[in-house]
């Protein structure tokens, strides 16, 4: 089961993304008020199945093909990868581990990054 933790954002939490996702928690569909008040119920909703897809799976190459588009972005982004919420909403998050796990051809080795960390919803584009 990998690792899925926030991160914090000087003591506030301007995206709504203030609930427990250590590994102990489980989300079904108990996303905080908050949450679906910032976001709405059709985002929560993925929220809290993006979640739960990443916290099943062993590591991010588990993840690669499911439904969600799930990748690595590049430029000011680069070492952070997302996946499809709605619209051009994007869960963005990055491996825990600095420096994250590289191949020998210096990508990233998706099969030994087992704990990550979501640092945004939003559109980057």
């Amino acid at each position: 089961m990998m690792t899925v933790g926030k991160a914090r954002h000087g003591g506030h939490d301007p995206e709504g993304l203030g609930w427990d996702v250590s590994p102990n928690v489980q989300h079904g569909g108990d996303i905080p008020a908050e949450v679906r008040k910032v976001h709405g119920d059709v985002m929560a909703n993925r929220i809290s199945l993006r979640l739960q897809q990443m916290k099943a799976a062993r590591s991010l190459d588990d993840l690669r093909n499911l439904p969600g588009r799930w990748h690595e972005l590049t430029g000011d982004l680069k070492d952070s990868l997302a996946c499809d919420l709605v619209g051009p909403q994007r869960l963005i998050f990055r491996p825990t581990v600095e420096p994250p796990p590289r191949r020998v051809d210096g990508s990233l080795d998706w099969s030994a990054v087992e704990s990550v960390t979501v640092s945004d919803i939003g559109d980057y584009h």
